[in-house]
């Protein structure tokens, strides 16, 4: 690998901020700065490449450089992997092809509403997602995989070039954006786009490594847990870590970073800007959201749930009893007579309960409803039990 160069004079970018005069709003290290100048010149980029300049610019390759822990192989295969993606895909043409399919953007937004709202404190750009107003089986009609993907880069392009221009105003690193995800109305029907929505995380994982400052999802009800544990697998380590479950509309933390006058009102805040709206009326789906089954007054019920993928894979679940407790037991029993069984959850009365288990191979999971220690009163317990495949080929 090459030495570093000696120090040169800054080097002047189209935008009028110089290279250095970016960099030390990155707070880099005296080695980390050496590493990046040796990163370019591994990957051919000038020392004079203009800060506004796509994804050859400073900040990008620090994101790619950053989000690897400052490995430098690994970082060098991900950021060229990822500038091999963009000529396959024709990143850099994203937004003539935008101009071609305005109507499907359209379409797309006013059947899952959200949009670019704003700044938080720093600069960043404020992204709001009001995931919970999404007819799930409307968008799965009208979009496949790959146009929704193809909307979600136009969407992450369009958030970058935010960036470029925020930065070029601001005079300092903004690679970004700080994201409100709004899950009021969110039910069970939302995991069948657990699909699209591991397409969406591959993209990002690959190719927009620490494009995400904090997320907020707000209006949390009970499932939003239960959705998160199915989501999760596919969520960047780094990026999970910067992810706050929040129950109600806002918390401090959120008004903190953002801002009362950039804040929305629905959020906290002050700011009387109207949130994105959905605008193809839906039909609500709540009823499938759980299954109900009742226990009589002094029995035990068991319900019996099979992993058939010899490659195992994970159960998620949620139990909820309507009025009173109920003594809970969860078994995990391999069809493999030679492994033992597991006890997954020991004997507990719960009004509700959620958790996740993850499987190796063929089995059933059995959980029982325990209603024995009740002489006179039966109890209804709404439940859903998900098992999501292994991705292990």
């Amino acid at each position: 690998m090459a030495s570093p160069q000696p120090d040169s004079a800054p080097s002047t970018a189209t935008d009028g901020k110089s290279t250095q005069s970016m960099l030390g709003g990155l707070n880099l290290s005296k080695g980390q700065t050496t590493m990046l100048s040796l990163f370019k010149k591994e990957l051919g980029i000038s020392e004079n490449q203009p800060q506004d300049s796509g994804v050859k610019d400073d900040v990008t390759l620090y994101r790619f450089l950053s989000g690897k822990k400052w490995d430098f192989t690994i970082a060098k295969e991900q950021y060229e992997a990822m500038i091999k993606w963009r000529e396959e895909e024709k990143v850099d043409e994203i937004f003539v092809w935008g101009e071609r399919n305005k109507e499907r953007i359209s379409l797309s937004t006013d059947i899952h509403p959200r949009a670019h709202y704003g700044f938080d404190k720093d600069g960043r750009p404020l992204w709001i997602n009001r995931i919970g107003a999404l007819d799930a089986k409307k968008y799965l009609a009208q979009f496949t995989g790959d146009e929704s993907a193809k909307i979600h880069i136009w969407n992450f392009e369009s958030l970058q070039q935010i960036c470029r221009e925020q930065q070029k105003k601001l005079g300092k690193p903004i690679y970004s954006a700080t994201i409100i995800i709004d899950a009021a109305g969110i039910s069970l029907s939302h995991r069948h786009l657990l699909g699209l929505f591991k397409i969406n995380a591959a993209i990002d994982k690959q190719n927009y490594p620490e494009f995400v400052h904090k997320v907020y999802v707000v209006n949390c009800p009970w499932v939003t847990a239960l959705l998160f544990n199915l989501s999760k697998p596919f969520i960047d380590p780094s990026t999970r870590e910067k992810i706050t479950m929040v129950s109600g509309p806002t918390c401090e933390a959120l008004q903190d970073l953002v801002g009362a006058e950039e804040l929305p009102i629905p959020y906290g805040g002050k700011c009387k800007r109207p949130l994105p709206e959905k605008k193809v009326d839906t039909k609500s789906e709540a009823s499938e959201d759980l299954e109900m089954t009742n226990i009589p007054a002094r029995q035990i019920r068991t319900l019996e749930n099979k992993c058939t993928e010899e490659k195992g894979g994970r159960f998620t679940w949620i139990l909820k009893c309507v009025s009173r407790d109920i003594t809970v037991r969860i078994k995990w029993c391999p069809d493999d007579e030679k492994q033992a069984s597991k006890i997954v959850v020991d004997a507990q009365r719960v009004i509700d309960h959620e958790g996740s288990f993850a499987v190796d191979g063929l089995g059933t999971l059995l959980i029982t409803f325990d209603n024995s220690f009740s002489y006179f009163t039966s109890k209804d317990v709404r439940f859903a039990v998900i098992f999501h495949p292994s991705e292990e080929k």
